[in-house]
């Protein structure tokens, strides 16, 4: 008895593609291309219509990067002017601190000598009235007149015979 034994392996039946499902998938893929295709115009169209845009913005940019560098130039320039002219104004001032001193010095050497014709009158005046009104101090200093009634009392300057009669009445 030979009996081969019985098969149970089957073969697969595979849904096999329906015409349908295909169809169907073309047409999306068809959609799709033409979406893309419709996107990309509407962006070219763009792109054309910003180029102008672009191409003016960028003359701009390169107007102000001109306009910053010569600017940045001219700061330069000024910056090293005003250095200079620190230097200079430090050279002068020192100068005149110089000349002041020796001004200073042959005033001291002039004034020393003598007062002069109007200084000499007021002198004899301021005197005469520390004498009349008891003022203890009347002194020059530098071409200039003082009186003082006392070591408490402020100095007083006496400028002209104005002020020595003003003085002279107050008392």
């Amino acid at each position: 008895m030979d009996r081969t034994p019985p098969n149970y392996v089957a073969q697969r039946n595979k849904r096999g593609r329906e015409n349908e499902y295909v169809h169907d998938f073309n047409t999306f893929r068809e959609e799709i291309k033409s979406m893309i295709s419709n996107l990309m115009a509407a962006q070219q169209e763009e792109i054309k219509k910003n180029h102008p845009t672009l191409m003016e913005i960028k003359a701009t940019n390169s107007d102000i990067q001109n306009s910053v560098e010569f600017l940045a130039s001219q700061n330069e320039e000024l910056k090293k002017k005003i250095e200079q002219l620190e230097t200079q104004t430090k050279k002068d001032k020192d100068y005149i601190t110089l000349l002041e001193d020796k001004v200073e010095e042959l005033q001291r050497e002039n004034r020393k000598a003598n007062l002069t014709a109007k200084g000499a009158r007021l002198y004899f005046l301021a005197r005469d009235l520390a004498k009349s009104q008891n003022y203890k101090f009347c002194w020059t200093s530098y071409g200039r007149i003082y009186v003082r009634k006392n070591e408490n009392s402020p100095v007083i300057v006496i400028k002209n015979e104005n002020h020595v009669n003003s003085l002279m009445q107050k008392e």
